[in-house]
């Protein structure tokens, strides 16, 4: 094909701006590409701009407008190959889905409620311990965070009686076999400190006894839930009855002992209440075919920083290695003491009935509630539950209404019109 002479070919009909090279054509070679390529990108150039002498400007304009026309060429068949693959999976989609067989009918009904084919036989395990009866906390020295006395800690009591109650018979609902009460120690607040003596509003005497004679109420009210009721009764540190360094020696000549001693002479008629004192530091019981270790948990070594878990580890790992030598060993173990309800691994730390105390205030302890635990042991898995019995916000007791000194003859009476009910 033959060409116009240069700037002499006619003017394109497309554009009206750009002259023709090519003989017997109507349109310019960018019409042929983009006919719309002089308003690419907003960029307007008029009929005037482009005339047989072009400026340089408007050989910059006319490049600007080519690149933008190719780059826009490019996106716009980018697109349609990206819509064509999506067609193309849509497509591929729609012809497996349509060539699954059909599911059956029967499949897509809701199953069937299963009835349970009986109650499933959990042992349940109260950690009862750091009672502290005759403690005061004053309401005023820990600024209104908590208070305890000897009617709180009844209070207290028989709210923990409730809560055990409805956790077991309307929460777990399993089927219980016996009831174990582990007696943690500390049941007094005791003599060890003098200001137990100097600021305590209740003899170490009434505590032991009025104490012991609540304590038996609470146990002889539960076994009229289980078949058995096993109290182990542990002496802890508060009870000594020397001021200073513990003996090494007749480690169960202590409050605590007298205190449980006098609650097995109450209970010896219940043939459902098994009392269980050991004499030493620490005593290993059988709970759903598993292997508790019970100890107060002062024996645990001193512990770095205030963290008791350094100490929790060492002395767990100590008495693993004296049962070991007797030829048995523990699956876990369980104490008290530090007042702050924790775990480590199988070693479970219960909480206490006061809470946080002017000691701790002094001390700028982390604030702890009071508690006590419920656990569950099941005998092929072993611990399968745990609740924190909270005992802050305990409603007043309306059973337990003992008075702090009262005379032997007035606390039997009470504590008979008590289990009479």
């Amino acid at each position: 094909m033959s060409t116009f002479p240069d700037g002499k070919g006619p003017i394109c009909s497309v554009c009206k701006r750009r002259r023709l090279k090519d003989r017997g054509s109507k349109q310019c070679g960018l019409c042929r590409v983009d006919p719309e390529w002089f308003v690419t990108n907003g960029i307007a150039i008029d009929n005037e701009e482009l005339s047989e002498e072009r400026t340089p400007e408007q050989d910059v304009k006319l490049k600007f407008a080519q690149e933008a026309a190719t780059r826009y060429r490019k996106l716009y068949e980018s697109s349609i190959k990206k819509d064509a693959e999506e067609e193309r999976l849509y497509v591929l989609f729609k012809t497996t889905i349509d060539s699954l067989p059909k599911i059956p009918r029967v499949l897509n009904k809701a199953p069937s409620i299963r009835t349970s084919k009986g109650k499933t036989k959990e042992t349940p395990l109260l950690a009862l311990g750091d009672l502290h009866i005759g403690q005061i906390i004053n309401k005023a020295a820990t600024n209104g965070i908590n208070e305890y006395n000897f009617d709180i800690f009844q209070d207290r009591l028989e709210h923990l009686e409730n809560r055990m109650l409805d956790i077991l018979f309307s929460h777990q609902r399993s089927e219980y076999p016996e009831l174990v009460i582990a007696g943690i120690g500390d049941n007094v607040s005791g003599t060890i400190h003098e200001e137990l003596q100097k600021h305590g509003a209740q003899h170490i005497i009434d505590q032991v006894y009025i104490g012991a004679t609540i304590v038996s109420v609470f146990i002889n009210r539960l076994s009229a839930h289980f078949p058995k009721v096993r109290f182990i009764g542990m002496s802890g540190n508060h009870g000594r009855v020397k001021v200073g360094k513990p003996e090494s020696m007749n480690y169960w000549k202590n409050y605590d002992r007298l205190f449980c001693s006098i609650m097995a002479q109450r209970l010896c008629d219940n043939k459902r209440v098994e009392m269980i004192l050991p004499e030493a530091v620490f005593t290993v019981i059988d709970v759903a075919k598993h292997k508790i270790l019970i100890s107060h948990g002062q024996e645990l070594p001193p512990s770095p920083m205030g963290i008791p878990a350094y100490s929790m580890n060492r002395a767990a790992g100590g008495y693993q290695e004296v049962l070991r030598m007797a030829g048995t060993h523990f699956d876990y173990w369980l104490f008290g003491h530090i007042h702050r309800p924790m775990e480590l691994d199988t070693t479970i730390a219960n909480g206490c009935f006061p809470g946080y105390d002017e000691f701790a205030v002094g001390r700028l302890f982390k604030p702890i509630r009071p508690m006590q635990k419920l656990i569950g042991f099941h005998e092929q898995h072993g611990k399968a539950w745990e609740y924190p019995i909270r005992l802050d916000g305990a409603p007043k007791a309306k059973r337990y209404r003992f008075e702090h000194d009262m005379g032997t003859s007035e606390v039997l009476d009470m504590a008979n019109e008590i289990e009479s009910k």
